[in-house]
């Protein structure tokens, strides 16, 4: 019986009668052709720009600084991944296959359980697990469970966007005292897609941002009606010390002082943000529980 590589051996003996240059046994198992460095596997034939060799399963990007190269990473989560090499061991300074999508077997530095997403890690050409959380860079899904070594994943474009996002409530009515910003609880949540984002068992004033990034941060909330003072303001807070955001609205003593901020602003990994409430009335007042929009904190991943 026929094997595979020696299917693929007579195959490319007549490759100059076929419309591919080159067909291969890819770490899968799979036979696939090349013709012009375009793979039907989905990807091609780059130069390896990386200063080492590099074997089958290594996670590579493309290089920006020379055309049709590719290079490898030690930051993690980056953006510029090109795909995974499949033909073997590619010297550097040599064109070798990189698959671009599919199903493919790549190198991982960590523990994966099926369905995890995986980004580039610390190590140069491995994967990482990041569990369940879409975060940028963001290149591929487990097919299989992994202790480590190796992982066959279904590789797609790298994620420049995901989907980060929160808003999160109290149920109950918060009261202020006179003179003191307040940060504001938030006992239950509207939705979450990552559950790093917020926790309605500790800290639950905070909103965290998972990731580096640019965020949209807006607070609503109530002030009851009171007479006295001149003050009733809303503030959102970065790291319990710097105001990124602030209203102060004008009251009549008589009617609820409604209040919402707003403001995109740019945060490191694990940054946090809190809203505070403030009131001079004399006294103290709620802020109160209304509708879906008192007290309410919401942040939205928006970009790198």
């Amino acid at each position: 019986m026929a094997t595979p590589s020696s299917v693929a051996q007579a195959l490319n003996a007549a490759a100059p009668s076929l419309a591919y240059n080159r067909l291969r046994l890819d770490a899968l198992g799979s036979l696939e052709a090349d013709s012009n460095g375009v793979t039907t596997n989905g990807g091609g034939n780059f130069l390896n720009n990386s200063g080492s060799t590099r074997s089958v399963g290594d996670v590579v990007i493309y290089d920006t600084t020379t055309n049709d190269t590719f290079n490898t990473t030690t930051t993690v989560g980056d953006t510029r991944v090109l795909g995974v090499v499949i033909d073997g061991s590619i010297a550097n300074a040599v064109r070798g296959a990189i698959q671009t999508r599919g199903p493919v077997l790549v190198n991982v530095s960590n523990a994966v359980a099926r369905g995890d997403y995986l980004t580039t890690s610390g190590t140069a050409g491995q994967a990482q697990s990041n569990g369940g959380r879409i975060i940028p860079g963001t290149f591929a899904v487990a097919l299989e469970a992994s202790s480590g070594g190796t992982c066959i994943v279904l590789m797609f474009p790298s994620l420049l966007v995901p989907n980060m996002e929160v808003r999160a409530y109290n149920s109950a009515a918060i009261s202020l005292a006179s003179g003191a910003s307040t940060a504001l609880t938030l006992n239950s949540e509207r939705y979450k897609t990552d559950a790093t984002m917020h926790s309605t068992a500790s800290n639950t004033s905070r909103l965290v941002a998972p990731v580096a990034g640019k965020y949209r941060v807006t607070a609503h909330a109530e002030i009851a009606a009171a007479a006295g003072g001149t003050i009733r303001q809303l503030s959102i807070r970065l790291n319990g010390g710097t105001t990124i955001a602030v209203q102060t609205s004008p009251f009549n003593g008589t009617s609820a002082s409604e209040l919402t901020v707003s403001c995109t602003y740019i945060f490191a990994a694990n940054d946090y943000v809190e809203m505070l409430a403030l009131q001079d009335s004399g006294g103290a007042i709620n802020v109160n529980s209304a509708g879906n929009y008192s007290p309410e904190f919401e942040m939205e991943y928006v970009g790198p």
